[in-house]
């Protein structure tokens, strides 16, 4: 005669409940660890700063504001602006100087992408600077939203209009750094 074990109802559901359990703290901690990977790639930046900055002079707004590039100066200032109440010319402007330093670094990602995707293709840099790179390219784009997002709040149809001043003010800081560059040889 064939043996028979009985099983309890409690047996299956107590595996589902250990299975759902395992499940869920697994995310949990695959979660926390994808945070911290990505923390620790967007802890350093690839740009070198646009401007001079001491650390001292960067205020408790600057750290709670909410942007995309953390490292970026025009933001920070813009932020500081925004939560001091600052006027709207001023904020305007401080946007502005803001959008440049954006697309002057979407413009250097572009510029650079070939040779990165070269040398990732050889094997020359890893893959955590290769993600560092494509995560840098993300953030630039979530800051121009951001800057646009942001433009439309003054004005409707602004956000068309700051990309082109922008350009202007971005192409302006570029022939200065070309002109100090020139004059510095020269000496």
């Amino acid at each position: 005669p064939p043996i028979t074990v009985s099983i309890s109802m409690k047996t299956p559901l107590l595996y589902l409940g250990v299975l759902i359990v395992t499940l869920v703290v697994f995310s949990i901690y695959h979660r926390r660890s994808k945070i911290r990977s990505l923390q620790k790639l967007t802890s350093s930046s690839l740009f070198k700063p646009a401007y001079e900055v001491d650390e001292s002079q960067i205020t408790e707004y600057s750290l709670i504001a909410p942007t995309p590039t953390t490292d970026s100066t025009p933001a920070l200032l813009y932020n500081d602006l925004k939560m001091l109440d600052g006027h709207d010319k001023l904020l305007k402007c401080s946007l502005v100087e803001r959008a440049a330093e954006s697309m002057r670094r979407i413009i250097k990602l572009k510029e650079t992408e070939p040779s990165v995707m070269l040398l990732y293709t050889r094997g020359l840099i890893g893959d955590e600077s290769f993600k560092r790179f494509k995560l840098q390219a993300k953030l630039q784009d979530a800051e121009m939203m951001e800057v646009a997002k942001e433009a439309e709040g003054y004005k409707q149809g602004w956000s068309r209009i700051i990309f082109a001043n922008a350009q202007e003010v971005m192409m302006n800081q570029a022939l200065r750094r070309r002109v100090g560059a020139i004059n510095t040889r020269k000496e």
